[in-house]
């Protein structure tokens, strides 16, 4: 079962930027992670699976990135 949550970054991504965090996202969590756009360059939807990674795993790689990023409540 995934989880969604809204990633806030504090800098705009393109579509290059976004594919290369997923493929990131992925590698370092060893599961199925997926980004979902936004109609804001700076808002990604995150969807991963609980049981692999936690909420702060998955902000620590992204921040690893050098992304200056939070998650919002949906």
């Amino acid at each position: 079962m995934s989880t969604k949550l809204l990633l806030h970054t504090k800098q705009a991504l393109d579509n290059a930027a976004r594919a290369a965090l997923k493929d990131h996202l992925q590698a370092e969590l060893a599961g199925e992670t997926r980004l979902e756009p936004s109609t804001k360059p700076h808002l990604l939807f995150a969807l991963y699976d609980p049981a692999r990674a936690t909420s702060q795993q998955l902000l620590a790689v992204v921040q690893k990135r050098d992304l200056s990023a939070r998650f919002v409540d949906l």
